[in-house]
């Protein structure tokens, strides 16, 4: 058993076995680490210079810091909790958290035996940023089934450079008859189908259907006279002549239809009304890294890479989104309204 205290040093310490630490150590040189550290409690390394090359395992918290280009190289495990910072250099080897984080030749896995079956969690939100000048591949993103079973290595989601996203397989809302798809201020601008939607239509979720009133007839054989030819603003200001002719009408002329035959239009479900306020995004501050040189392959120190310079920036505030309000039709729901008018017309031609 070896009883260290604090130890500082210009050279190498060299520890030819594995000794137990009894109390919190600290191991401070201008030198490098070589061997390996077991702790019962704490261990935490902290070098200005050179590296650290062996494994460290801590029954408690480890950290591991340099401050410098240097490097860390061998396996720093925890049982409980485990943090590596560097300022330069790099990290090679594995980094094995019993519980929550292993990262293993380039691949992050979450496995801790099933109990949370590796879940991510972040205080706020979890970014991915993907070197968009790296690679061959238009593809950025992906998650794909692993193993060695059926279907092992297909792809299940992608994201594109482009920021096109891909799905594999069926897309469900994960409470029946509850969220959107898309909404008034975030809409989808065309949505091809091999065939159209299929809207719920059983008895058994249905009052009795009972005929339109007089009132009720007489909006629809009006709203039936107002469908006519319209162009887009959006798109004439985008095509001039070129821009598409489409057929239907305006919800507010329909909602002053319904007014004048004494009915309440928002009380009808293919009159449509929605309102949004504004909406912020708060960008955390961004400080200041160094840019660091590429540093060849060594005899004691793996290949540090390249790091571009980051400016500092303050946290501010972005306005993604600005109030306001939208008119809509459910268009399957008015043509049905306007067909029991066309309906009224043909029984009063009848003998």
């Amino acid at each position: 058993m070896a009883l260290l205290s604090d130890i500082t040093g210009v050279g190498n310490i060299g520890l030819a076995g594995i000794p137990t630490v009894i109390l919190g150590t600290t191991v401070s040189a201008a030198g490098g680490f070589n061997g390996s550290l077991g702790s019962a409690g704490r261990a935490s390394i902290a070098a200005t210079t050179g590296n650290f090359s062996g494994a460290l395992g801590v029954t408690g918290a480890a950290t591991f810091s340099s401050t410098v280009a240097g490097a860390f190289n061998g396996t720093l495990g925890a049982t409980t909790a485990a943090a590596v910072h560097a300022t330069t250099g790099s990290f090679s080897g594995g980094l094995d958290v019993t519980l929550d984080l292993k990262v293993l030749n380039g691949k992050l896995w979450l496995d801790d035996n099933g109990t949370h079956n590796g879940v991510i969690n972040s205080p706020a939100s979890l970014q991915i940023n993907i070197d968009a000048g790296g690679g061959s591949t238009s593809e950025k993103f992906i998650i794909a089934r692993d193993g060695t079973g059926a279907g092992a290595g297909s792809q299940l989601f992608k994201v594109e450079e482009s920021g096109v996203a891909t799905h594999y397989g069926n897309l469900l809302a994960g409470t029946d008859n509850t969220h959107t798809l898309g909404g008034a201020s975030n809409r989808w601008s065309v949505v091809y189908a091999g065939t159209g939607t299929i809207n719920t239509s059983d008895s058994r979720e249905k009052t009795s259907v009972v005929a339109l009133t007089a009132d009720e007839i007489e909006a629809s054989k009006r709203l039936g006279k107002e469908i006519g030819i319209f162009q887009w603003l959006a798109s004439v200001d985008d095509k001039g002549d070129q821009a598409r002719h489409h057929v239907g009408m305006t919800v507010q002329r329909a909602i002053e239809i319904m007014t004048g035959c004494n009915l309440d239009p928002m009380a009808y479900g293919f009159i449509c009304y929605d309102k949004w306020e504004d909406a912020f995004f708060d960008h955390p501050e961004v400080l200041a890294v160094d840019a660091v040189a590429a540093v060849a392959v060594t005899e004691v120190s793996p290949v540090v890479k390249e790091v571009l310079a980051v400016g500092a920036a303050d946290a501010w505030t972005e306005q993604t989104k600005w109030a306001g309000d939208r008119y809509g039709f459910r268009t399957d729901q008015l043509n049905s309204f306007i067909a029991a008018g066309f309906n009224a017309r043909i029984e009063a031609l009848e003998p």
